[in-house]
């Protein structure tokens, strides 16, 4: 079993004193160590809060921002990890330094420093941030581990009410229809006989007038030029609607897939609006508008099911996100052998900070209780086990833009 090579340990090293700084530099480059220097405590907060440093030795007094001052930023500066920070002193009473690790400090050393010291202090360091590591690795896979059990219920679940719902409303969508057939024809017959009145009423006229007259009568009382106007059109209607309630209860048996395989070539322009067509009720309660610029584009080759609810949720995120009115620009095209879909939502955006952690289970921008922080985590385990990706930017005039990449399933197959 092959294990990867940790990265190198990045080190920033503030000190005013030139020389002292320099030395202690060279120290920790001769040790395979990154080393990041720094003359003061402002300039040190400045180069950790662009790239953070797993390792922070630093000096107690320095101009601008001392040492303590510095880590009081570090320890406050949230999503940042373990950081292990090492206080340079001169200071050797007691009293100094209870009150540096009651600020946050994991170790100190009294100046000056002795290399075989400073060696050891950085080794544990070391050690101690790779363990912080391997906790953190661990901590994420189990809530991988969760997110794929509760999203695997959450799935099974929308997929069976799917497919039960399909199954109840299909049969009396049947008997209906079967009905407005029967009645189209009835109806039809009926005019039929109306027409054929109507087209002896010339010889009526003369024949029989007090015939005619009962039939005009009749004709007047019910309004049967308005039956015969009127009728085809309700019935054409009504027959339209029936169509129409049959295509959702294909798109919902589509989106939950109960009797599919577990692996598929699908249209990736049809999962697509498959999820727009199940979220039609959530758009209408938000007031916001789906733009769709849809290309023919090949297969795609996932679990049909799992893909299809990690677009929907990816489309859902991106209503969330609109106000009333918004509109939301979803594309579907091919580029360099790839499917592209794009969704792009006019809402307030994601901050910069959190764009590379959405994707983390249970991470969320919404206010607490109003979302769990699955549903992009989980698309992006689908998008990445059927050979792809997602990725969020800011779109240039305000909002998020969400492109998933997908490779083309291989025509040859």
């Amino acid at each position: 079993m092959s294990t990867t090579e940790p990265e190198r340990l990045r080190i920033l090293v503030a000190e005013d004193s030139a020389a002292t700084r320099t030395a202690l530099a060279g120290m920790l480059t001769s040790w395979d160590y990154d080393v990041c220097e720094a003359a003061d405590g402002a300039q040190a907060w400045e180069q950790f809060d662009r790239q953070v440093c797993r390792i922070v030795l630093t000096d107690w007094q320095m101009p601008c921002m001392d040492g303590l001052d510095l880590i009081r930023r570090i320890r406050a500066r949230e999503n940042t990890g373990f950081i292990y920070t090492i206080l340079l002193t001169a200071r050797s009473a007691t009293e100094d330094v209870v009150s540096a690790m009651g600020e946050g400090a994991d170790a100190y050393l009294i100046k000056p420093v002795a290399p075989a010291e400073l060696k050891a202090r950085i080794q544990a360091g070391e050690r101690i941030v790779r363990l912080e590591e391997r906790l953190e690795r661990r901590r994420q896979q189990l809530l991988e581990a969760r997110t794929q059990i509760l999203e695997a219920e959450k799935l099974a679940g929308i997929g069976q009410l799917a497919a039960g719902m399909a199954h109840e409303v299909n049969n009396p969508i049947a008997v209906v229809s079967g009905n407005v057939d029967v009645f189209s024809q009835a109806v039809r017959a009926l005019l039929d006989v109306l027409d054929t009145i109507e087209s002896l009423k010339p010889e009526l006229k003369h024949a029989a007038p007090q015939v005619l007259q009962q039939i005009e009568d009749v004709q007047a009382r019910h309004d049967l030029t308005w039956v015969r106007e009127t009728l085809p059109r309700y019935l054409e209607s009504t027959q339209s609607n029936i169509r129409r309630v049959q295509d959702i209860i294909t798109r919902l048996q589509d989106f939950s897939w109960q009797d599919k395989a577990r692996i598929d070539r699908i249209d990736p322009v049809q999962a697509v609006q498959t999820s727009i067509d199940v979220l039609a009720s959530e758009l209408a309660r938000a007031r916001v508008t789906v733009r769709s610029d849809f290309r023919s584009v090949p297969a795609i080759v996932c679990h049909p099911a799992r893909f299809n609810q990690a677009v929907y949720n990816v489309l859902h995120n991106a209503i969330q996100a609109s106000s009333a009115d918004d509109v939301v620009d979803v594309s579907v095209f091919e580029a360099e052998g790839q499917i592209n879909i794009r969704v792009a939502d006019r809402g307030p955006g994601i901050p910069e900070k959190d764009r590379s952690r959405i994707f983390q289970p249970f991470f969320t921008t919404r206010h607490t209780g109003t979302g769990a922080g699955l549903g992009l985590s989980f698309s992006h385990r689908v998008f990445r086990e059927a050979g792809g990706s997602i990725h969020c930017s800011p779109r240039p005039d305000g909002g998020t833009v969400f492109d998933i990449l997908i490779p083309a399933a291989d025509t040859s197959a």
